[in-house]
């Protein structure tokens, strides 16, 4: 066996190589996922830090969307900077990055009381632009009338807006008692209550005609938010449309949302990833089992771990589909808002294998910056920053 030069005295020269294969190897399959998921844990646990430093570049990017000059005056100017080729889009976009800000500075404020004086920054801005006639522009035009100004005598649903501005309010009113906005919040609530109870299949329509799930999962999220903050009982409503999920709204075969539903009460369109994501998130806040159950059906259907890093499938492994507005990109069947929105799903249902799997694709793909005691993710541009500051600070079950 050859052994090297005379007098080497080392390992075959073989083992030598073999040593250097296996270095290359290990450092391919575990290095860029125990760099990129080096702070998981730190995220996962809350460490006060390291929220503060994503509440700040949130804060920060959010100051982006508004008129500088009227920021420190008695009213917020925001301008729609997206630009996605559809308006309905672009106001959708713009309602979602301050939504999810506000989401993510009330949950910090929640859970680290030490940060709820730079989360209260946050949160006033986001809720006046929430609930300003421009930001729901969006909802107006596709309803023919607003829907903060026909609350009480309409029967339109306005979920695309309302079961969103919901949620938001409901978060940021169980962070701060002396609320700004607790009669709308309250009026809000009590409109979507009142229209839910009405339909047999317990479904808001988003937009005349579209009926989406997800997008009524955010209004009973905000049923159980509001219920903490108000000690209002809505348990009658929350059981009805459990198990009339359960019944109607899931794949009977992989136990995953459907993304949308017909006028009969039957399924629509697929399960999809992002809306079974971004529900179990919602309703952790309100029925906790059943968002246990999503979550359960993503990580059976949709959980994909490549080399350590985590993703999530927007269609079951037995499906094909393209992405859309809601998927975002779909890639190889792997889609960027489930995984975005399966960040909160997973902390708020306590999976933190999961969480470190898909917090290190979050940082791998979203490209962070550190700097004055920030974090921003830019590549996602605003929307995606505060995604991910919303997901990454869920509130983890008890």
């Amino acid at each position: 066996m050859d052994r090297g030069p005379a007098g080497d005295g080392g390992p075959p020269r073989f083992l030598r190589w073999l040593v250097v294969v296996l270095g290359v190897v290990l450092t391919v399959r575990f290095g860029p996922v125990a760099f990129s998921g080096r702070e998981a844990p730190a995220y996962y646990r809350g460490d006060e830090t390291k929220v503060a430093y994503l509440l700040h570049g949130a804060g920060r990017d959010l100051l982006t969307l508004v008129q500088p000059e009227r920021f420190y005056g008695t009213k917020v100017e925001a301008k729609n900077r997206f630009h996605t080729g559809s308006a309905r889009f672009d106001g959708e976009w713009f309602f979602g990055t301050f939504l999810m800000t506000v989401v993510g500075a009330s949950q910090t404020a929640i859970e680290h009381p030490d940060l709820a004086a730079d989360s209260r920054d946050v949160t006033h801005l986001g809720e006046e632009t929430l609930v300003a006639p421009q930001t729901r522009a969006y909802d107006t035009e596709a309803w023919s009338e607003d829907a903060l100004d026909h609350l009480e005598g309409s029967s339109r649903d306005h979920c695309a807006y309302l079961c969103y501005v919901a949620f938001g309010l409901g978060m940021a009113r169980l962070a701060e008692p002396k609320f700004a906005y607790g009669e709308l919040h309250d009026r809000v609530i009590a409109t979507l209550e009142r229209r839910m109870l009405a339909k047999e299949s317990l479904l808001l329509q988003t937009y005349p005609g579209e009926t989406y799930p997800v997008d009524n999962a955010m209004f009973i999220g905000a049923l159980g938010l509001h219920a903490q903050a108000t000690g209002t009982d809505h348990h009658v409503l929350l059981e009805r449309w459990e198990a009339k999920a359960r019944a109607t709204m899931l794949d009977p075969a992989t136990g995953l949302l459907v993304q949308s539903m017909k006028d009969d009460g039957t399924p629509g369109d697929r399960a999809r990833g992002s809306g079974t994501a971004l529900a179990s998130y919602a309703l952790s806040y309100a029925l906790p089992a059943l968002s246990k159950d999503l979550w359960t059906s993503i990580r059976t259907h949709l959980w994909v771990s490549v080399l350590g890093f985590g993703a999530i499938r927007e269609y079951a492994r037995k499906d094909q589909g393209r992405g859309d507005v809601d998927s975002g990109p779909v890639i190889f069947g792997l889609g960027i808002s489930s995984a975005g929105f399966a960040l909160g799903a997973a902390r708020a249902n306590k999976d933190e294998q999961a969480f470190r799997g898909l917090y290190a694709s979050a940082h791998f793909m979203g490209a962070p910056i550190d700097g004055d005691a920030r974090r921003n993710y830019v590549t996602g541009g605003p929307i995606g920053q505060a995604i991910l500051f919303a997901m990454m600070t869920a509130r983890r079950a008890p």
